[in-house]
């Protein structure tokens, strides 16, 4: 019987995943004895995907790459990276830059030089279907 709620949950877990609109389940329960709480977590956007900045830091230079991925439907994605350097308890203006694309998927590498420290890549970005648009952003911190 224990088999078969875990299937059920790993299959519940599925058709929630698909169905683009949950925002977050966790769950523990002595049902599930011996096994690994089961937690998803996941942003709750419209028509968005996903959103991914990675930040790599390192020998005097920022590499600073960029996916958005959109939902069907998507006509264009535009955005703005901007990278921070951490000065005490707050960040400070590095480099920024401008990108779109005229389809549901936008990747991008910028690059700027910098000094040994934290900072942060955050990317902005309107995601539009027609006319209308969702605002979505995510973020990364990074040392060297």
């Amino acid at each position: 019987m224990n088999r078969t709620k875990s299937l059920f949950a790993v299959g519940m877990a599925a058709v929630l995943l698909s169905a683009g609109g949950f925002t977050g389940f966790a769950e523990e329960s002595s049902s599930f004895e011996n096994q690994v709480p089961l937690i998803i977590i996941a942003p709750k956007w419209e028509s968005t995907g996903e959103v991914y900045p990675l930040l790599k830091v390192g020998s005097g230079k920022a590499i600073c790459d960029v996916s958005i991925t959109g939902k069907s439907g998507v006509t264009k994605i535009s955005a703005n990276i901007i990278l921070e350097k951490k000065t005490g308890s707050s960040y400070t203006h590095v480099a920024n830059w401008s990108v779109s694309s005229n389809s549901s998927y936008l990747l991008t590498t910028k690059q700027a030089n910098v000094s040994s420290g934290t900072y942060r890549l955050r990317v902005v970005a309107k995601v539009y279907v027609g006319n209308n648009y969702e605002t979505v952003s995510a973020s990364q911190i990074s040392s060297y």
